[in-house]
């Protein structure tokens, strides 16, 4: 039975260390002939780096950024794509209707450009969140006192 249980295989050097603490340091770290402990991180950006300290040497978050900023992309671009077909089409529609009306500012929009608009509107959303998302990869801002 392992004393230690960890699923992830980035997890080894936790095992190693925690092997080497209970044979070479006899279960604990060794501090002598040290005092205090070194001052406390005042630089917020050095604290919540998270790229330097993880995200850099992990398989695992970069697959996940990777594919974070592929989805993002796509999704910028379908967007793009979405828009530009609704304005197509209702420059197409209205101009049709525009010869058998003297009011062109009257006729609505063909429910096909209300779709457009609206599917381009959702996935340019999406697309930001996704890029909002991908930002925690690099820092994550947290402190306990705006933990409510």
């Amino acid at each position: 039975m392992s004393l230690f249980y960890t699923p992830n295989p980035q997890d080894k050097m936790v095992i190693a260390f925690r092997q080497w603490l209970l044979k070479r340091a006899g279960g604990k770290i060794p501090w002598f002939g040290y005092d205090k402990l070194p001052p406390a991180e005042a630089d917020k950006n050095k604290l919540f780096d998270v790229w330097t300290t993880h995200t850099k040497d992990c398989q695992v978050c970069q697959r996940a950024l990777n594919n974070i900023k592929r989805v993002t992309n796509f999704s910028y671009i379908s967007a793009a794509i979405c828009l530009f077909l609704g304005i197509m089409l209702d420059a197409r529609l209205s101009a049709q209707s525009a010869l058998n009306s003297d009011e062109i500012w009257l006729i609505a929009p063909h429910w096909s450009f209300w779709l457009l608009m609206g599917s381009g509107t959702l996935l340019g959303l999406g697309g930001y969140f996704l890029q909002k998302f991908s930002r925690l990869f690099y820092v994550y801002k947290f402190e306990h006192a705006h933990n409510d």
